[in-house]
């Protein structure tokens, strides 16, 4: 898997101070019109992801005042995307465990229609935002989302998966 960005104390991607993962590659077909991250749609895109970036991006979600870990792409649960994603959440989960941070992941799919390696990656995650990008339903005032179509997902409050 690689990665397109990694933004550190990012305050935008989730609620609090929050480190945010993009990973590349992106396989929804079409691709969402008006998309903010055209450039991680690409596979190739970025650079790999190795055990130790997954270090680093630990070590900046050890300080107290970290929130936690936000997923975004590209496309975390495309096919490509899964083993890679599951890994940094697990990894995540050791250090840190279910408690005090959080790992919040935005995806194109609808939780209701995921397939099975999918569903097992959102049941470890606190926080899902559902749902694709669909520019004629844009809202700024949305809170995490970018359209009126997505949705917000507590997962441990959830049945949907």
């Amino acid at each position: 898997m690689k990665y397109s960005n990694i933004k550190y104390y990012s305050t935008i991607n989730g609620e609090g101070v929050r480190t945010a993962v993009f990973v590349s590659g992106c396989d929804m077909n079409p691709h969402c019109e008006g998309c903010f991250n055209k450039i991680a749609w690409d596979f190739d895109h970025g650079s790999e992801f190795t055990e130790e970036v997954i270090d680093r991006i630990l070590e900046s979600i050890e300080p107290s005042y970290s929130s936690g870990l936000s997923i975004l792409g590209g496309e975390p649960l495309s096919e490509k995307n899964l083993d890679g994603v599951f890994h940094l959440i697990e990894r995540f989960r050791e250090k840190f465990g279910n408690e005090d941070k959080t790992v919040w992941l935005w995806t194109g799919h609808y939780v209701d229609n995921l397939n099975d390696r999918q569903k097992k990656i959102v049941k470890v995650c606190d926080v899902v935002i559902d749902g694709p990008f669909v520019k004629s339903l844009y809202n700024k005032d949305l809170k995490f989302m970018g359209s009126s179509n997505q949705r917000v997902i507590n997962i441990k409050e959830t049945d949907l998966v």
